[in-house]
């Protein structure tokens, strides 16, 4: 066999011993199984998930389907939100990304930087550092954190706006903390005369918990609290409730949930306009006992409008057929 050949098939197949066998964590000990990890990469225009399995079977999925791990195209990033994960044979991938972006409170045991060394082939790395971004509130403890070759990455890691880094030795390795400021989930805040509460159902953002009254009522797409910005990606349970004064609602563009009797009783509500793109869920009763002709206008595209109109229509959500749903 031609020397050339024989060395990049011996390159190669090291390379997949390395993916299926067991992940090297510094400074602990494995069992003889195989590991568990996730490395995002890009497949032509689709961003995926590859995950090796307890049974070392190497599986691809779209990033979907692992719905703590996704691609955040504004930061170029790994978006890693609200997952904890305590097994010492777990490892998160950093590849073809030179940032991580952090939304809600997560724990991974290591992440290995691969972007910050040469490749296989010997390639310079992709990044000579790599940014971490956090949602406010959000928090990341990681058990060690270091590149390909097993090397410290601390003085690698650049810190997003508002992001703060703690790193410590602990034996070999480097112990990480990462959190920036804002409020906590659960946590309430008051702007304007409205009640925001701080949510965690897809990353760090804010609910509407209790409305103000008035004659026209607008949602943002974002709230400023105390210095931080929040995305408004939920109207609250019975957030404007029996408020006989609204006649016309606009929910900006990052409402995602309406919940169980959010406008329930508003007698004179005559119009909501949605902006169908993100929404996902209408709970029991949200448009219940409204003005019995009132309008919904969505906006988006022919699929979100479709979406949202069945949401809306669901006799669950107070619905009537003297109701008309428009779509732009």
């Amino acid at each position: 066999m031609n020397k050339k050949i024989f060395g990049k098939t011996i390159a190669i197949l090291m390379a997949f011993i390395l993916i299926l066998g067991v992940v090297p964590i510094r400074g602990q000990a494995h069992d003889n199984g195989p590991a568990e990890s996730f490395s995002l990469y890009k497949d032509g225009h689709m961003e995926k998930v590859l995950d090796v399995d307890s049974d070392a079977q190497v599986q691809r999925a779209p990033i979907g389907s692992s719905s703590h791990f996704s691609y955040d195209a504004e930061h170029n990033a790994l978006k890693i939100s609200n997952i904890k994960i305590t097994r010492g044979d777990t490892m998160v991938y950093l590849d073809n990304l030179d940032a991580i972006y952090v939304s809600g409170d997560c724990k991974l045991p290591v992440i290995r930087m691969d972007c910050l060394s040469e490749d296989f082939y010997g390639n310079p790395p992709i990044a000579s550092s790599v940014t971490v971004y956090m949602d406010p509130g959000s928090r990341l403890e990681v058990g060690d954190i270091y590149d390909r070759d097993m090397k410290d990455v601390n003085t690698k890691i650049v810190s997003g706006p508002g992001v703060k880094m703690k790193a410590k030795r602990d034996g070999k390795a480097m112990q990480f903390i990462f959190t920036s400021g804002g409020l906590k989930v659960g946590k309430k805040a008051k702007v304007k005369g409205v009640q925001y509460k701080i949510i965690a159902d897809d990353g760090v953002s804010a609910e509407v918990a209790k409305g103000k009254a008035a004659k026209k009522v607008k949602v943002g797409d974002t709230v400023k609290i105390k210095g931080y910005t929040y995305k408004i990606t939920s109207i609250g349970k019975g957030a404007y409730k029996n408020k006989k004064s609204i006649t016309e609602v606009t929910l900006g563009s990052n409402i995602q949930s309406i919940k169980k009797d959010a406008f329930s009783g508003c007698a004179k509500l005559k119009k909501i306009t949605i902006c169908a793109g993100n929404l996902k869920s209408i709970e029991k009763n949200a448009f219940k006992k409204l003005n019995k002709n009132c309008e919904f206008v969505l906006t988006g595209t022919d699929e979100e409008i479709a979406r949202a109109d069945l949401l809306i229509r669901n006799s669950a959500t107070g619905f009537k057929d003297t109701m008309t749903v428009k779509g732009y």
